[in-house]
Formats: C-alpha cells, sequence, structure tokens
C-alpha cells in the first residue's frame, strides 16, 4: 500500500451540513465541529491531485488548513488560471 498524505481544511458553516451528510473528498473524517458551525475535516490521499477538484469546487468555502505543500499547489493552479484570465 502506497503512503497516504494527509490534508485538512476548515468548511465554513454554510456548507458544512453538505460534508456531515456525505463524503466529498476520499476518507473524509470530521474531526472538530466549530461553536459558529465551521467543521474541520480531515482526508487521507495517495496524491493531492485526487481532491484538486473538490477543492477547487468549493474554494470559496473552505479554508486550507495544512499541509503546506498542498496548499503551495493549490495557490500555483489559480496563479496559472488568473493568467490566463
Amino acid at each position: 500500500m502506497g503512503t497516504k498524505n494527509i490534508a485538512s481544511f476548515v468548511f465554513a458553516r454554510r456548507i458544512a451540513p453538505y460534508f456531515e451528510k456525505k463524503a466529498y473528498v476520499p476518507l473524509q473524517k470530521i474531526l472538530k465541529k466549530q461553536k459558529n458551525g465551521d467543521i474541520l475535516v480531515e482526508t487521507s490521499v495517495s496524491n493531492y491531485r485526487e481532491i484538486i477538484p473538490s477543492v477547487l469546487s468549493w474554494l470559496e468555502h473552505i479554508t486550507l488548513v495544512e499541509p503546506e505543500d498542498f496548499k503551495a499547489l493549490i495557490k500555483d493552479i489559480l496563479r496559472q488560471a488568473i493568467q490566463r484570465i
């Protein structure tokens, strides 16, 4: 079995119910529901590219917590997209 990469996010309370009812990212685990309704979610993937489509589709409502290399990858994808506009 290959190495797993862990990524964590905070999903805003506005979309938290979707993630509480269904796993939108592989091996999704809700770590904590915050007082304001946001949820802290962790996922485990073989390659971060597995979750890029989900992250980009919900980007307006999530905060990438860790790891830094995944955050850098998302920033690079966004920079490249902005340059093409």
